[in-house]
């Protein structure tokens, strides 16, 4: 029996179980094609990774000598500063160069093979006040640069780190 000769609630309810069942199977097929974190970090092309960590690298000799050697604290506080001064410098970095990837497992959207950029702003800008990081010209710049672009990719999601930087937006 065909849908058309069947009674017309009948027909609906096919219409929308077929309808349902075609988004479930492009669904599927967009994840397949797409990669999982593991795969993507696995397979970003090292060419991109050293350009990242040269970046990285003159960056944050750049802020250590600005603030000081002493400027980031002690041990902890040390490193904590340097991983906000390599969230800060990778990501836009890897902005700048579209280096930006679809994910599943976790989903989301990879920047540089590496970072969540929607779940960087919080600890950035954290980061930039407890340690003093915008003291430094070039820390100042960049994170100044950065927070824009996250927020106009990421403003509209209700997250502590979109909050932040609508907050630090709004200094």
């Amino acid at each position: 029996m065909r849908i058309a000769e069947l009674p017309l609630d009948e027909q609906n309810r096919i219409r929308q179980y077929n309808r349902e069942a075609k988004k479930r199977s492009r669904e599927k097929q967009k994840q397949a094609q797409m990669p999982s974190y593991d795969e993507a970090f696995d397979n970003f092309p090292p060419e991109h990774t050293n350009a990242l960590r040269q970046h990285v690298k003159e960056v944050a000799t750049a802020v250590k000598s600005e603030l000081g050697v002493e400027g980031l604290g002690g041990y902890q506080d040390n490193q904590a500063a340097e991983s906000a001064i390599h969230q800060l410098a990778w990501t836009l970095f890897a902005f700048k160069r579209n280096l930006v990837q679809q994910v599943h497992s976790p989903p989301g959207e990879l920047v540089g093979g590496t970072y969540y950029a929607d779940s960087l702003g919080a600890d950035i800008v954290t980061s930039a006040h407890r340690y003093s990081l915008l003291n430094s010209a070039t820390f100042a710049a960049l994170f100044n640069e950065l927070l824009p672009i996250l927020h106009q990719r990421y403003g509209d999601e209700d997250t502590k780190h979109s909050r932040a930087v609508r907050e630090e937006l709004g200094r």
